[in-house]
């Protein structure tokens, strides 16, 4: 049995969304530090800025580890921003 065959229209829709979010999370999350994830986040908190972290879970699913994350991230971009100066690495 080849696992490369694709068996029908649903299949291949599936793998190859897949290899687009690991093309995404390869070549341009990580390079920047982030995940699909959290770059979700980030992107629903830069366009709706009043949302509690519970609103974000309800919109996106994830955990309250990526919205902890996804907070710090932030945080760090926002400050490395105002004081370059600070940014390591």
């Amino acid at each position: 049995m080849d696992p490369f065959k694709v068996k029908s229209l649903a299949e291949s829709i599936i793998l190859t969304a897949h290899q687009l979010e690991n093309f995404a999370n390869r070549h341009i999350f990580n390079p920047q530090g982030l995940t699909l994830s959290l770059a979700k986040i980030m992107h629903v908190v830069s366009v709706k800025k009043e949302l509690r972290p519970i609103d974000i879970l309800k919109m996106l699913g994830g955990t309250k580890s990526n919205i902890t994350q996804a907070q710090c991230a932030r945080e760090k971009r926002l400050y490395y921003e105002a004081f370059p100066a600070c940014k390591r690495g």
